[in-house]
């Protein structure tokens, strides 16, 4: 008998446990600060305006140098009007020298070498840079570009100093082409 009355129990449990399932999960509604915004640029379709930001922008704060190392900063614009390209990852290529000092070429090794995004306004920042000299390069997925001096074509040969912060101010491309 109690066997029976803990089984009919358990049936009338169960019975009213699934009469109560709608199928739908209660999801509670996210406040204003717990909205996700992703830190990384949405990208836009070339002659198509640009998503308004729901958000205010952060800007990328310069760090101080350390005494080892030193802090490259500056702005990257593209086109007409100026505005920052959507999908960018800047490195530090190390320039290579011949035996007099001459510069050869840049390489990068993507696994190593100081690395930066472009933030909505176009600043980058690298930091923790040994000392050397260095190329700018834009990876930009479908291609990789070494930057030159965007006011005159000569090679962009950026110094690192031990300490410092070296600012490239801006940098505006207004013929680089389309970024994906």
């Amino acid at each position: 008998m109690k066997e029976l009355l803990l089984t009919l129990l358990l049936l009338l449990s169960i019975a009213l446990l699934s009469g109560c399932d709608t199928g739908q999960t209660p999801v509670p509604e996210a406040t204003e600060e717990e909205v996700f915004q992703s830190p990384l640029p949405t990208p836009t379709i070339e002659g198509e305006p640009a998503p308004t930001p729901t958000e205010q922008v952060q800007v990328v704060e310069v760090p101080s140098p350390s005494p080892d190392a030193g802090v490259v900063t500056g702005i990257l614009l593209r086109g007409d009007p100026p505005e920052p390209p959507s999908v960018a990852i800047l490195y530090l290529g190390r320039i290579l020298t011949r035996d007099d000092g001459t510069p050869v070429m840049a390489g990068v090794d993507k696994q190593t070498a100081p690395n930066s995004g472009v933030d909505a306004v176009g600043r980058f920042v690298f930091s923790e840079v040994p000392p050397g000299k260095y190329a700018l390069v834009l990876d930009a997925v479908s291609r990789t570009l070494i930057l030159r001096n965007p006011t005159d074509g000569t090679d962009l040969l950026i110094e690192v100093t031990a300490g410092e912060v070296t600012d490239l101010g801006e940098l505006l491309y207004p013929d680089m082409p389309p970024l994906p």
